[in-house]
């Protein structure tokens, strides 16, 4: 609908598998955080980064990040204030992230402070 401002409410096609609960972690002196094994299997090879809406540090694997980010962009253009929002979300993203041999990754920067 043309200039229908609405977000959609319904899950994708195919819902991706979500781990839920959350850690404490600590850094090493090279800011690197060690996972679990079972939440290394869940985010794959690569995954992103992001500040969650409450404050709070989200891992997505790589291919659940394009699904998001393919949704958002085909509401967003007419939606000001969901520009908002993503503008926000995306500016923390950060892509490209993977385990070392020992399941550590390091916590870019921005999202450390």
């Amino acid at each position: 609908m043309e200039g229908d401002n609405s977000v959609p409410l319904s899950a994708p096609a195919e819902t991706p598998n979500f781990v839920f609960g959350n850690s404490d972690a600590s850094f090493d002196d090279k800011s690197r955080i060690l996972f679990d094994k079972s939440k290394r299997a869940f985010l794959g090879r690569d995954f992103v980064f992001v500040w969650g809406e409450l404050g709070q540090i989200v891992a997505y694997p790589k291919a659940t990040w394009d699904a998001m980010v393919s949704e958002l962009a085909r509401y967003g253009p007419n939606n000001f204030h969901l520009q908002q929002y993503i503008r926000l979300f995306f500016s923390y993203a950060q892509e490209g992230c993977n385990f070392d041999g020992q399941g550590r990754v390091v916590l870019p920067g921005r999202l450390r402070e």
